[in-house]
């Protein structure tokens, strides 16, 4: 239930440090305008996102998932399926890519008034992993959808 609700971030960086994958996220209470950036990009202008939001609330993750290149294959908490049936990849809002598991962190910290420490985030990380490899099958198998999935 965790990664359905507010820790998609962790599994995705697990993920990440378990197969090498890129991660990419979608930003929420920023420009819908379908932008997108690299991790190191969306790091430089931090600043001026944040200042951006058209809520004037910080943007904050809502929802992050790894990506398999080779196969065209997004990841996260609902498995494994085609990139062309994930919603979040349909310029939804502000999304970053490139992302690996350190900058990850660094893009939690900097939209995160009260980042999270050393300890939470290893205590996270081991936690996904051990989800990740506990469910090594259910992630692996590609999944049938005939309907997008959307944000």
């Amino acid at each position: 239930d965790a990664y359905i609700s507010g820790k998609c971030m962790y599994l995705a960086a697990a993920i990440h440090d378990i197969t090498g994958m890129e991660i990419r996220l979608v930003l929420e209470e920023h420009a819908r305008d379908g932008r997108v950036f690299t991790a190191k990009e969306f790091l430089g202008a931090c600043p001026t996102i944040r200042q951006s939001t058209t809520s004037g609330a910080l943007p904050y993750v809502a929802h992050a998932w790894v990506v398999d290149e080779a196969r065209k294959e997004d990841i996260d908490i609902d498995g494994r399926y085609p990139s062309s049936v994930n919603g979040w990849n349909d310029g939804y809002a502000t999304m970053v890519t490139a992302i690996d598991s350190s900058s990850m962190r660094q893009i939690l910290s900097a939209l995160n008034t009260n980042p999270i420490s050393d300890a939470e985030w290893d205590v996270e990380i081991k936690n996904a992993m051990k989800v990740y490899n506990d469910h090594r099958d259910y992630f692996d198998a590609r999944k049938s959808r005939s309907l997008k999935i959307k944000p």
